[in-house]
């Protein structure tokens, strides 16, 4: 009788009780992905997510979207209205340059960008207003492509004071809106 255990369930267990353990299972995903073997690193930090949030956490997290209005702040009447993922990841938020154009906005200034891949690319930028969950903020939008998924940048939603619930994936309310790396001295009226 051949001896067997499931890889998975050794796995699971000793990432549950080895702090040293989940951080080389990391590198190991990591170094295996910049050295070619891609695959092989995606199987590795699949097991390390499994084994730490779980695999179906990890599917729910980074698709969280809301519904967000493009305002053109010389012409208020001028709007889009869209479905954003919501991306802590991109520091600007990011519309299909025709929902741009069709509002009016034109591009003001380019920036460089880096990619999930790595790569960096120039794109055209524009500031306008956006709205969502009774919020409105001034800020850089991207230009996209026609077929890109707009995207509602961490800028945005700081400014504003709301943050991703890393528990449930849900946009929630700061009490406050942070200033950081403030140390000035307020003076008290």
């Amino acid at each position: 009788m051949a001896l067997t255990c499931d890889v998975k369930k050794v796995i699971l267990a000793r990432v549950q009780r080895d702090p040293a353990f989940q951080e080389e299972l990391i590198k190991e995903g990591i170094g295996c992905m910049l050295a070619g073997d891609v695959d092989t690193g995606k199987v590795v930090l699949r097991d390390y997510i499994d084994a730490t949030i779980g695999s179906t956490r990890w599917i729910e997290m980074g698709v969280t979207h809301v519904t967000a209005t493009i305002r053109n702040p010389a012409e208020p009447d001028k709007f889009w209205e869209g479905l954003f993922l919501v991306d802590t990841a991109a520091v600007d938020s990011l519309v299909p340059r025709p929902h741009l154009e069709a509002i009016g906005l034109k591009p003001k200034g380019q920036r460089v960008y880096g990619l999930a891949d790595g790569s960096e690319v120039k794109m055209d930028i524009t500031t306008g207003d956006i709205e969502f969950m009774g919020e409105i903020v001034g800020s850089t939008i991207v230009f996209g492509e026609a077929d890109a998924e707009p995207l509602l940048g961490v800028t945005a939603l700081e400014s504003v004071g709301i943050e991703i619930d890393p528990r449930n994936q849900k946009l929630t309310r700061l009490p406050s809106t942070r200033l950081k790396n403030t140390h000035m001295k307020v003076t008290r009226l």
